[in-house]
């Protein structure tokens, strides 16, 4: 889940860790827009608390995201038990709401075996990932992103060795690398992790989780009833049926399809749909001129309008196309532009040729209807089955934005119901023509009831999973997380 701004800092990544929601501090610098703005410091530590939370809990307010910092270590703290933090991007996530870090301790590998015994929830900063080549004009890194990475994989290493028995560990990368926002990793190993893939009711898509179901994750780690101002829940499992070498790569293939998607298609979401929009403006005030008479001769004229029917029906099939378009990997080819608008077209031109050549052709609004179909049946059937085509696609929803993860968003409601109600005038249109005005006032009823239980049912896209059993409050749980990566 990002932040407050478009990307997300280290700092923001914990403190959204802190308090189950978005946060983070302002940014300093002459970009008008934040998000390309240098990331904040680390937090530092002074007579027990951190110096910059009065910052921190102003600019969270201005925010107005109703984010309260501090939430996990409090929520811990009533239930007599206490959080360690080791090192100082740490504090910011397990500091209480007044800023007070209760055991902290900087990062060094002799002292682990201690420290990771220490308290049942212990949170590591294990470093962060910032890219050279990304990060924003006056932010400086601590050497190559290469050497960044074995920095932290070297920790992470330690952390597991010295960590204790019967842990849970989990690796979160709690921001991105630079200016780009992506999707980012989050690993989990333990008694109650198996091999498999992660799973959260917040998102409903297995391998995706957000940053709020961390701290959901640990609370219920350890006995803790998550506070209903946590916007997460607590990661489960979806084992693999074995695990084998396949079966492995089969889901890191899945995620680089989900993190590969989500980026390339939100560059291509505003020029693809302002070609898509304009285009037909264009052609629209071409017809409209040739029927003027403003240009062209009556026979240009006469062929224009003839095809105008032809054109109509293909650009309404565009967008019922753009989410069919998913069940191709079109972000797997080099050029992703060019992959997704061709698999659109084949789609378009699939469901224009049977709107424009059934038995309904000779209909007035017979590929209206075939078209309005088309359109209500497949976005029916992918908020059923748990909106796999909207991710990730030029009208759906976008993982990197984390506005949703199922159900509708704005666009695909939109588009759902402008399709229903033109299905549901050309059945009943038909059905009244014919004489048969009761079956019409039915078939209206039916079209929108159906609708209507696919767009307002809660229970679509929920996946049955083997959930993960609490940890009793006794156990340790040790949580190494990577600021990002």
């Amino acid at each position: 889940m990002r932040s407050v701004y478009a990307n997300t800092c280290p700092v923001d990544g914990w403190l959204g860790l802190s308090s189950g929601g978005r946060a983070a501090p302002d940014r300093q610098g002459p970009q008008a827009n934040p998000a390309d703005r240098p990331c904040p410091p680390s937090p530092t530590v002074v007579d027990g608390r951190i110096s910059q939370w009065d910052q921190y809990v102003r600019a969270t307010r201005a925010q107005k995201f109703d984010t309260r910092l501090g939430l996990l270590a409090q929520a811990v703290e009533d239930e007599g038990m206490c959080v360690r933090t080791i090192g100082p991007l740490a504090t910011a996530g397990g500091a209480l709401p007044d800023g007070r870090v209760g055991q902290y301790s900087a990062f060094s590998s002799p002292d682990l075996l201690v420290d990771l015994n220490t308290c049942p929830v212990t949170l590591v900063d294990v470093g962060t990932v910032r890219d050279p080549g990304d990060v924003a004009e006056g932010e400086s890194t601590d050497g190559s992103r290469d050497e960044q990475v074995r920095t932290v994989d070297q920790r992470i290493g330690q952390v597991v060795e010295a960590g204790p028995n019967g842990a849970d560990f989990i690796v979160a990368s709690l921001s991105d690398a630079g200016v780009s926002e992506r999707l980012r990793m989050v690993l989990a190993r333990g008694p109650h992790f198996g091999p498999g893939t992660l799973y959260s009711d917040s998102t409903r898509q297995s391998g995706l989780a957000q940053s709020a179901d961390l701290t959901a994750t640990v609370l219920e780690g350890v006995g803790v009833t998550v506070p209903s101002a946590v916007g997460g829940s607590p990661l489960t499992g979806e084992p693999a049926p074995d695990n084998s070498e396949r079966r492995a790569r089969d889901r890191l293939q899945l995620l680089r399809d989900l993190d590969e998607a989500s980026h390339d298609v939100h560059g291509l979401v505003e020029p693809f749909f302002q070609v898509f929009a304009y285009g037909q403006l264009v052609v629209y005030l071409l017809v409209l001129l040739a029927w003027k008479g403003r240009i062209g001769s009556e026979e240009t004229r006469t062929t224009v309008l003839s095809r105008v029917r032809t054109l109509s029906v293909a650009a309404a099939a565009v967008p019922v196309s753009t989410f069919l378009a998913n069940l191709v990997p079109w972000w797997r080819f080099p050029v992703e532009m060019v992959a997704v608008v061709a698999t659109v077209l084949a789609f378009v031109a699939v469901i224009a040729g049977v709107a424009l050549r059934g038995p309904w052709r000779k209909w007035p609004l017979g590929p209206m209807a075939v078209v309005s179909a088309v359109t209500v049946v497949v976005l029916a059937a992918d908020v059923m089955t748990g909106s796999r085509l909207q991710l990730s696609s030029l009208m759906g929803l976008q993982p990197v934005v984390a506005g949703r993860f199922y159900g509708m968003g704005n666009p695909t409601f939109a588009l759902f119901g402008t399709a229903t109600l033109l299905l549901a005038i050309a059945v009943s249109s038909g059905l009244v023509l014919g004489g048969r005005i009761r079956a019409a006032a039915i078939a209206v009823g039916v079209i929108g009831g159906a609708a209507l239980v696919v767009d307002g049912a809660p229970f679509w896209g929920r996946t049955p999973v083997a959930l993960r059993r609490s940890c009793p409050p006794s156990c340790t749980s040790c949580w190494p997380s990577s600021a990002s990566g």
